[in-house]
């Protein structure tokens, strides 16, 4: 026995080592080894047919790959009698479910089918799809207008001046629709000055002008579809929220031109270090600039005042301007009604999912400081501020379609859509920033207390319907005929009650599945 152990302990001294202490070069070859080993055995298949042979599958089954999770996906096919290759590598399937960066499509023989088509980002990133409906109307001579809230890339300097320049239009709208809203009412003490309801008719004024009856006058041609500095100076100023107190912190007119400008929506460290002195010292630059007005003449803008100063002549000419502008704006803009009194919008990181990074915000600060990031691109969209409500609640609608090819385009829709609604009632002064209040994205609105119990609003759990309860609704809150012939009206297919089971016993949360972001 001593004699077997001495001779382990000459073999180890003599530098022979076991597995454990085998050396990284050692271990990192024969890993090669084994990859190489590895790849003959695929490529010794030469054939679906060969490989089915070898595995002991049957010549008329199907064999399918699934990456990434998916076990539904992959039970299913199981019960359905496929059999499942293991090898996530393999050449061998005739179904494969993976990330599109798993997906090789020019090695795909034509019987072979997969979940991706290849570059198909133009329709299946935010980016993407903002810049293919913008490029739409050249071929189909609609504009995206028509159909789906102004977008903007804010990686591209041309857009992002757009932009800007659409951020301060809409500001200039909402302070006259919030100026009506405090006329209509009647019983709000102060609202906007007359000055800047003049400044903010002005602007929008400018859009609604036919071009060809400015033509011939500089001035106003130079300055028609643009915002001036001056009075971009006084609309940056003013508080939505509340006129009597002045915004601060907003964006110098230079900073903002070199965020414009610039490849990136990334301030360079000295900038904003000078940007957040800026800020601070808002307060003392604004006295200063008001100091020196008072020097040469000119009176700071003040920007707000009581609701009763335009019960005079000047106060009602204002009043009666900014009802027709309105009014040419709503027929002129395709977008007019999607506009409120809060200018909000909706920043969306491109290549993300199920709601993740998106938020509403409200100011420019806000947004380029939100974006600055580069680790991907944002896209930048008009919020929707008087959304249809059901009960009070948010909702958008999933309709799900499945495309088998590009040419000829065919695509098969569900006839089932669902409607989902947001986790929390929509308030429309936008206090609530809250991602259960302005998402209706099922994978964010789960994590909210009282998911899982039955919502009372809305008479349903999980906060979903089926599109036979939004006919149902609509039927019954804008109809208006005494009598009624709906037999259109049906109840919803494929419920607990229509297969006579309890939704308790069978309620479930999906498993969370990998993501699958399209890293631009």
């Amino acid at each position: 026995g001593s004699t077997g152990g001495g001779s382990r302990t000459v073999l180890a001294d003599a530098g022979c080592k076991t597995k454990q202490q085998r050396s990284p070069e050692k271990r990192s070859s024969s890993v090669s080894a084994s990859k190489a080993q590895v790849s003959r055995l695929r490529s010794s298949y030469q054939t679906l047919s060969e490989w089915k042979h070898r595995k002991g599958c049957s010549p008329d089954q199907k064999v399918f790959i699934v990456l990434a999770g998916y076990p539904d996906l992959r039970e299913a096919l199981l019960r359905r009698g496929w059999f499942m290759n293991e090898d996530k590598a393999s050449k061998h399937f005739d179904f494969k479910w993976a990330r599109a960066t798993d997906i090789d499509h020019d090695k795909l023989l034509p019987d072979q089918m997969v979940n991706h088509f290849d570059c198909c980002r133009g329709l299946t990133t935010k980016i993407g799809l903002t810049v293919s409906l913008k490029q739409s109307r050249f071929y189909t001579s609609v504009d995206m207008d028509h159909y789906y809230p102004r977008a903007f890339d804010l990686y591209d300097p041309l857009d992002r001046a757009e932009f800007v320049l659409n951020f301060k239009h809409s500001k200039a709208e909402s302070i006259l629709r919030a100026f009506l809203r405090d006329v209509d009412c009647g019983s709000v003490q102060d609202t906007f000055s007359q000055d800047v309801v003049a400044i903010a008719s002005k602007v929008c004024m400018r859009l609604v002008t036919d071009p060809e009856d400015v033509m011939d006058c500089g001035p106003l041609a130079v300055d028609l579809g643009c915002v001036p500095a001056a009075d971009w100076e006084v609309l940056q100023q003013v508080n939505l929220d509340d006129p009597t107190k002045p915004l601060e912190g907003y964006l110098k007119e230079d900073v903002l031109d070199q965020m414009v400008n610039k490849r990136s929506t990334r301030i360079a460290p000295k900038k904003l270090e000078e940007s957040e002195a800026d800020k601070k010292g808002t307060k003392d630059k604004d006295t200063k600039k008001d100091k020196k007005r008072q020097h040469e003449g000119t009176k700071p803008v003040v920007l707000s005042a009581p609701l009763s100063s335009f019960d005079k002549p000047r106060g009602q000419h204002l009043i009666r301007q900014v009802r027709t502008t309105l009014a040419e704006l709503s027929e002129k803009s395709r977008q007019h009604n999607i506009n409120g009194t809060r200018n909000a919008w909706i920043v969306k990181p491109s290549g993300k999912s199920r709601g993740r990074g998106i938020q509403v915000m409200r100011e420019l600060d806000e947004i380029f400081k939100t974006t600055e990031s580069d680790g991907f691109q944002w896209i930048c969209q008009k919020y929707i501020e008087q959304p249809q409500l059901i009960h009070g609640y948010k909702f958008d609608m999933r309709q799900w379609i499945l495309v088998t090819d590009w040419n000829p385009l065919t695509v098969y829709i569900w006839r089932h859509p669902y409607l989902r609604f947001a986790g929390q009632r929509y308030d429309e002064t936008l206090a609530d920033r809250s991602e259960f209040t302005h998402l209706t994205n099922n994978s964010i609105i789960y994590n909210m207390d009282g998911f899982s119990n039955k919502n009372s609003d809305l008479d349903a759990h999980g906060y979903m319907w089926f599109k036979q309860q939004y006919q149902e609704f609509l039927h019954s809150t804008y109809c208006k005929c005494k009598k009624h012939h709906t037999p259109w009206l049906e109840p919803p297919p494929y419920t607990c009650d229509y297969f006579g089971v309890r939704w308790e016993d069978v309620m479930f949360v999906a498993k969370e599945e990998d993501d699958e972001d399209e890293e631009e």
